[in-house]
């Protein structure tokens, strides 16, 4: 059975939507530096902490260039 919602369910939906955001973004040179860095986690060549760091600081860079 299907229901009017109230006005209460109605404000607070329509708070959540407004309130929402979403920020995306796709990128080839972020794909790339994710996966060039985690091939040399999964072959042994750094661990988990220096890819993450890697990740960060490349993605950074590249985001301070092309600003």
């Amino acid at each position: 059975k299907v229901t009017i919602p109230d006005n209460d369910l109605l404000e607070t939906v329509t708070n959540f939507i407004t309130s929402a955001s979403s920020t995306s973004l796709s990128d080839s040179r972020i794909r790339m530096i994710i996966s060039e860095e985690t091939e040399r986690y999964y072959s042994d060549t750094q661990s988990a902490e220096e890819t993450a760091k890697n990740i960060q600081n490349k993605v950074s860079v590249y985001l301070k260039e092309i600003k």
